[in-house]
């Protein structure tokens, strides 16, 4: 039979509390960094805190008045490209109102009621005292403060819409073109929106069809904070190949990433960005 040894609980207790207290006392003396946090320093202020940044999705379409690569004008195509890439906020370009080539469809109304989201179109051209062809944006946020600048052009005349977005505690600038195709017209009309572009000292974005790829010296201008959302493939966005749809971050706004979604309902693809808004 072999000895059971019995300990009072009350000193087991005591010993394990004595312990404890020696492996703090212990660890309490290590170390956690070598670089001592200096005296005086609110640490609160060194913390970011939850909620001050946001995330967004954007798109800009050149959508040829819904016109696809087969010849055929069909506004469902677009609403399928534009709810795959599933944009906070699209900027269109080339978008038609009461066209006979677009059998006389509000093309905005129809994107506008189709997908739920706020609406703001200003022509560029006028066709026979009624029919509209310009830009639109679109938005699941409301637009507010909506303009649009004049741009000169020799072939077809242009337009700089801009309008705010509320999104939370941020008011995002939004600026979008349909640029000329000749280099001529480009140069009258990029100094306008530079001047434009930085003037604005909140967060901004710039987008559209500008007709000329991102190293272009026109786009070279556009400089700090003025970035360019680039794409993490090389297929073009028009569908000869050229890249000539570009996403511009402003101030306070950084791109994650961008894309082309292919598509034959234009001769366009849509170009998206995620995108990260942080005041600092």
């Amino acid at each position: 039979m072999g000895w059971t040894t019995v300990v009072n609980r009350s000193v087991l207790l005591q010993f394990a509390v004595i312990v404890f207290m020696m492996t703090g006392a212990l660890f309490s003396a290590i170390p956690l960094s070598e670089e001592a946090i200096p005296e005086g320093i609110d640490m609160q202020s060194m913390v970011i805190p939850v909620g001050t940044e946001k995330y967004l999705r954007v798109m800009t379409f050149n959508i040829r008045h819904a016109r696809g690569l087969d010849g055929r004008v069909n506004l469902n195509r677009i609403v399928t490209d534009i709810l795959h890439g599933e944009p906070d906020i699209v900027a269109l370009q080339e978008v038609d109102r009461f066209h006979i080539r677009s059998r006389f469809v509000d093309q905005v109304g129809f994107l506008k009621k189709a997908l739920n989201m706020d609406a703001y179109f200003s022509p560029s051209i006028y066709y026979y005292g009624m029919a509209e062809y310009g830009n639109a944006i679109l938005s699941k946020y409301p637009l507010t403060d909506k303009k649009v600048e004049a741009l000169p052009g020799i072939k077809e005349d242009r337009a700089l819409l801009s309008a705010k977005v509320k999104i939370g505690d941020y008011e995002l600038t939004l600026f979008t073109t349909h640029l000329g195709v000749l280099e001529d017209e480009r140069q009258m009309q990029m100094p306008i929106i530079l001047e434009k572009l930085n003037a604005v000292d909140g967060p901004a974005i710039f987008l559209g069809d500008l007709n000329m790829d991102g190293s272009h010296d026109l786009l070279k201008k556009l400089g700090e904070p003025w970035r360019k959302a680039e794409l993490i493939h090389d297929t073009g966005t028009f569908y000869l190949g050229a890249e000539i749809d570009h996403i511009f971050t402003g101030p306070f706004v950084n791109a994650i990433n961008a894309w082309t979604i292919k598509t034959t309902s234009s001769d366009h693809m849509p170009v998206v960005a995620e995108l990260k808004i942080a005041m600092e």
